[in-house]
């Protein structure tokens, strides 16, 4: 039998075998998405490289499951910084999970050698009572 909570908390089974019933509480928390920037999970240990880095549309908030099925949730914003092989360090907060305005233009700096951590990532499932935080995302870039 198949069920879907369709709200976080404690769901309680009554199992009745033979004469007895038995209970059983069963936790339900909100799923937890998994970080991604294109292709790649946080903290690769696989590298990008400059054009495919700077193609990149955003950050992305998946829940993976088994095999090729995913769902997806909403990236609310973050903060993203970039410190360049020179130790140059740009600094912008995203409202969204696309990457627009400010935070194009710092996409667009990407050289070989730079380093680019996402963090404060909030996302929001379907059917999640609040916002959650994905784990902080760096990736260098060859």
């Amino acid at each position: 039998m198949l069920f879907t909570p369709k709200n976080i908390g404690t769901v309680e089974l009554n199992i009745k075998i033979g004469d007895t019933i038995e209970i059983q509480n069963i936790r339900v928390n909100p799923m937890e998405a998994v970080g991604r920037l294109g292709r790649y999970k946080a903290n690769s240990d696989e590298t990008f490289s400059v054009g495919e880095f700077k193609a990149q549309e955003g950050v992305i908030a998946n829940i993976e499951y088994y095999g090729d099925m995913t769902a997806q949730c909403k990236v609310l914003g973050y903060e993203m910084i970039r410190i360049s092989k020179r130790n140059e360090v740009n600094r912008v907060t995203n409202q969204e999970a696309r990457f627009e305005g400010h935070s194009r233009e710092i996409v667009s700096k990407a050289a070989a050698g730079d380093l680019y951590i996402f963090k404060n990532i909030k996302y929001r499932c379907p059917s999640a009572a609040k916002p959650q935080r994905l784990d902080d995302m760096i990736f260098e870039i060859k």
